[in-house]
């Protein structure tokens, strides 16, 4: 946004406060002198070629922004790695003559997958536990440093020596 030119600051009043503001941009949106002598179809041209012009700006911000999204997907598509498949226990552990069904090879994949999925739970739980304790220990901290400043804080003595310090402030 350009400055303006000269002074950029002016008082203003606002019904009795008055203050200091940076001095508005004068534009043709705001003070069209020059639109008194247009004909009605000349003005509604122009506000068409205004409104075009806003439109024109807005859609290419907007296509600005997709492809900054495209590149991010992009990014992240590119740094995906495939998951890579362990030998199933068909291959690894039982001998090749013998064959399974699909179903039994199915429900072998199934069972591997809900233990990955309990392992990553687990995961996520003991994270969330450590951040647990953490918090406890802090706010443990911030109590037993409260307590020790309330016990810090100096109180008065017996009432003796309240009527002490009145008999010294009254002489």
């Amino acid at each position: 946004m350009a400055e303006p030119e000269g002074n950029e600051w002016e008082i203003w009043n606002d019904d009795g406060f008055v203050c200091k503001r940076r001095r508005r941009r004068s534009s043709k949106i705001c003070a069209p002198a020059d639109d008194h002598n247009l004909t009605a179809d000349q003005l509604t041209k122009k506000n068409q070629k205004r409104k075009k012009k806003i439109l024109m700006k807005l859609r290419d911000e907007y296509r600005k922004e997709i492809q900054d999204w495209q590149k991010l997907s992009n990014i992240l598509s590119t740094m995906k790695t495939p998951i890579q498949t362990s030998p199933t226990v068909t291959d690894s552990i039982l001998p090749k003559s013998q064959k399974f069904s699909d179903e039994f090879v199915c429900q072998i994949l199934f069972i591997d997958e809900l233990l990955l999925q309990a392992e990553a739970q687990e995961a996520v739980i003991l994270n969330l536990s450590n951040l647990c304790d953490a918090a406890e220990a802090m706010i443990s901290l911030d109590k037993e440093q409260y307590k020790q400043s309330m016990m810090d804080i100096p109180l008065l003595g017996s009432p003796r020596s309240i009527l002490v310090c009145n008999v010294c402030l009254s002489d």
